[in-house]
């Protein structure tokens, strides 16, 4: 009979890489922002609404599991405010 190989843990990063990806992250949405603004809207808002999906969805396959439906309620109400097209006033020019 075949005996498994042992499982490895896997490799977690320091916490120190963690800082530096974050903070650099933070850079360079700042210098984008200064660069140029719609683009800097448009990634935080995707970077918005996939988070905001990933709550629902992992909300979704752990209701089963939960006893207290407030995660579940953040849940779909951050999918609902994601999904709903929100309205944009035009530029006035000046």
């Amino acid at each position: 009979m075949l005996e498994a190989a042992p499982l490895r843990p896997a490799r977690q990063w320091p916490t120190a890489v963690w800082l530096v990806v974050g903070g650099l992250g933070i850079i360079g949405l700042y210098a984008l922002s200064r660069y140029s603004y719609p683009l800097f809207h448009t990634i935080t808002e995707l970077v918005g609404i996939i988070i905001g999906w990933s709550i629902f969805l992992i909300v979704l396959n752990a209701r089963r599991w939960m006893d207290n439906l407030y995660l579940f309620v953040l849940g779909v109400t951050s999918s609902r405010n994601t999904a709903s097209p929100r309205t944009s006033r035009p530029s006035t020019g000046c």
